[in-house]
């Protein structure tokens, strides 16, 4: 309820109020056990409200050992999963061996999003990288989506 209450006080008078805000209550209000699972109702529900089709699934469910973990446990999904990439946020660049990818046949590369400007209410400067809730307030799910493409994929700097 605190948190509601956060964001009607911060955004109640946005455009895409209306549209938003009950998707992001019924996230908030289910039960969804544990986190994990209330981060994927989140991100799955955005993603259907953008318009993706996109499945979302748990590592847990594979038949990988939990003591296997690190990016030997990324390698081990990437494995499972039949991928031959592997797209991490690009503040993780420090937390895996590019050859030890490359050696298990995937391609690691990361994720770095633009600094992309688009109205914020009550603003009078655009203030850069606060969330994906600023973002769907402030542009709704149509206009999120359209941002989706501003980013950029790099390569991993070669380690030792």
């Amino acid at each position: 309820a605190q948190a509601e209450t956060s964001l009607r006080h911060a955004y109640g008078k946005s455009e895409h109020f209306a549209q938003v805000m009950p998707i992001v209550s019924a996230v908030h209000s289910a039960d969804h056990g544990d986190v994990s699972k209330l981060a994927a109702s989140s991100i799955g529900n955005v993603l259907r409200a953008m318009g993706s089709t996109a499945e979302l699934s748990f590592s847990s469910a594979l038949a990988i050992p939990s003591e296997v973990t690190g990016q030997d446990r990324i390698i081990a999904v990437c494995r499972a999963m039949g991928a031959t990439e592997y797209v991490n946020p690009a503040n993780g660049m420090g937390l895996y061996d590019a050859r030890r990818f490359a050696e298990a046949g995937i391609r690691l590369r990361f994720l770095r999003m633009r600094e992309v400007a688009y109205p914020q209410i009550g603003s009078a400067t655009f203030v850069p990288f606060l969330s994906m809730l600023d973002v769907l307030f402030n542009v709704g799910f149509a206009g999120a989506a359209a941002l989706l493409p501003e980013y950029d994929l790099l390569e991993p700097e070669a380690t030792a």
